[in-house]
């Protein structure tokens, strides 16, 4: 006899996958804050090694992950599951990360990168995998606010373009389109570290 069971209305996903980001997080919505814990230990390292990438400050990057927790509590209510957790989160941690930059640019915090322009123009040895990150690192850390940021969640944390389209309210094309040019920018600015270095 085969089964041919379909879903009723009344069914969800959340009964099928009872520990998926969404439907912990509607939990946590519902008030049952026990189940953060989960989500914390999914996203703690995806969020501190995005705030990591755009800052370099290892303890400011810390603080942030522990804030984007708090601001998940206080703004629990308006999560709706719709547009699935992880853009929803990093909607948060991106504003975060947007007020942290306005602090520093008022304390007049700079990242400078001559230090390490230095350090290229002196050794002209073969590069190895370790160099050309290196180098990788301080061409991302040139780019604009915004461009950084884009390759940072589509290319090193992997999000797909619909989440970013979500987070960014841009149209999927949209992004697509600025990925597109941010690595295009990105390899102009390795190749300007390259022109330097020799």
């Amino acid at each position: 006899m085969a089964y041919n069971y379909k879903l009723t209305a009344s069914e969800s996903i959340m009964e099928l996958d009872p520990l998926s980001d969404n439907s912990l997080m509607l939990k946590v919505r519902d008030g049952d804050l026990q189940k953060l814990s989960l989500l914390f230990e999914r996203y703690k390292n995806m969020l501190f090694a995005y705030f990591i990438r755009l800052s370099k400050d290892r303890e400011s990057s810390e603080d942030l992950v522990q804030m984007v927790f708090i601001k998940v509590i206080k703004y629990k209510h308006s999560y709706r599951g719709d547009g699935g957790f992880k853009p929803w989160i990093f909607h948060i941690a991106r504003n975060l990360q947007a007020d942290q930059w306005r602090k520093d640019k008022r304390r007049g915090y700079k990242v400078s990168t001559d230090v390490l322009d230095q350090t290229f123009r002196e050794e002209p040895s073969t590069l190895t995998k370790e160099e050309n990150l290196t180098k990788l690192e301080v061409a991302l850390d040139r780019l604009p606010k915004e461009t950084k940021e884009l390759l940072v969640l589509a290319k090193i944390k992997g999000m797909r373009y619909k989440e970013i389209s979500q987070l960014m309210e841009w149209t999927e094309s949209n992004v697509k389109i600025k990925v597109f040019r941010a690595i295009r920018l990105l390899k102009e600015q390795y190749e300007l570290i390259e022109r330097t270095q020799q």
